[in-house]
């Protein structure tokens, strides 16, 4: 599947390992952090604004109040309006096409200014497949996921990928029982199972490649994601979005200059004062952290199970040590559940002629892992 995409890079990776001032120049002042995925779908696009003290903390504030603009081939703006804390969204619905020019301008409420360079959108090199390859790496045995693509064009000079991985759970003693308050119970409606739950993560980590050494109709398989024998995401079924982007060089350079400051410095707070990289800018002498793009994205789902691998490995099992029944009287209930019960613990039967079985809430309550909705994509 390939659609269209202008891109500014994902909040975490602007945190963990982004920035487009030099380390001394940003110090412990406040650095704009821009967040946002405009589509080539004709919706109401999305940006996302946050301000950090640090570099080094995870720990952020949203940018209330800003005024967020894109300007589309010099002549259409698209105003965005603030619909949550630091949440911005395009008043009206529009989409970016191959060859389009863009440029972000963002004004923050206490008078700061930024503008990204105005970027070309690129076309999409497509995903050919995702392989599931078990292998060893360093001494370890498991799966390791690569992105398959075939170059079609001498166009195409660098990429880039992203994947979100969501995987099943499920608890071992799931509630059937819901508490009510005082002694009343009732039976979970199918709807609210709490058997199956299912939890997403993205990438914390980017990859990039310069095709130079790439032939036409060359093959590519770039290693993406390694998941060892124990994760908990190889005990039932989990599944990878693979996301493909062009670069231009300067893209590349952005992607590349990082990763190659913290595989030599072990991370960004240790790299001594260098030229900026990135393409958005103060208009006066402030701090702000990304990358603004523009291109297609080509996007590859696939599931896998442990019965794919069979005989390969043994999965992870639910630690069932920690999983003990307990038992109580339904006269005992009120008092157990208002006094630390409700908070720790699940009702996961009922006794004859009274009363209940209980268990830890991470052995009966999958809500703990993730969500029990199940995903639109899952199969």
């Amino acid at each position: 599947m390939i659609r269209n995409v202008l891109y500014i890079a994902p909040l975490i990776l602007l945190i963990s390992c982004s920035y487009p001032y030099p380390i001394e120049s940003i110090g412990f002042e406040k650095a704009l952090i821009v967040n946002g995925l405009i589509t080539g779908e004709s919706v109401n696009q999305r940006i996302e604004l946050s301000m950090a003290s640090r570099l080094d903390t995870l720990f952020m504030t949203p940018s209330r109040d800003a005024e967020v603009i894109v300007t589309k081939n010099f002549t259409e703006s698209f105003t965005f309006e603030e619909t949550g804390a630091g949440i911005y969204q395009s008043i009206e619905p529009f989409k970016g096409d191959v060859g389009d020019q863009f440029e972000l301008s963002i004004s923050l409420s206490s008078g700061e200014s930024f503008k990204s360079e105005v970027v070309t959108h690129k076309a999409a090199m497509p995903v050919d497949s995702i392989a599931a390859i078990y292998t060893n790496k360093n001494g370890i045995g498991g799966i390791e996921m690569r992105a398959i693509s075939t170059r079609t064009s001498n166009e195409v000079k660098y990429l880039r990928w992203t994947y979100d991985e969501t995987y099943e759970i499920k608890v071992p003693f799931a509630s059937l029982f819901e508490w009510l308050g005082g002694d009343k119970t009732k039976i979970r409606e199918p709807t609210e199972q709490v058997e199956t739950c299912w939890r997403t993560l993205k990438a914390d980590k980017y990859f990039v490649k310069d095709l130079k050494s790439t032939a036409i109709d060359g093959r590519l398989a770039v290693p993406i994601h390694f998941i060892p024998n124990e994760a908990v995401e190889l005990r039932h079924k989990a599944s990878f979005l693979v996301s493909q982007y062009t670069l231009d060089f300067s893209g590349y350079s952005f992607w590349n200059t990082l990763d190659r400051l913290i595989s030599e410095n072990g991370s960004l707070v240790d790299v001594q004062p260098g030229n900026p990289v990135g393409n958005i800018f103060s208009e006066g002498d402030h701090a702000v952290i990304g990358y603004f793009d523009a291109s297609d994205v080509s996007e590859k789902r696939v599931f896998i199970e442990p019965s794919d691998f069979e005989g390969k490995f043994i999965t992870s099992r639910f630690d069932w040590d920690r999983c003990v029944q307990n038992t109580i009287s339904t006269r005992e209930l009120e008092n157990f559940m208002k006094n630390g019960g409700s908070e720790n613990y699940v009702l996961y039967r009922q006794l004859d002629p009274g009363g209940f079985t209980y268990v830890l809430k991470s052995c009966g309550d999958c809500r703990v892992y993730g969500t029990n909705t199940k995903p639109e994509f899952w199969q």
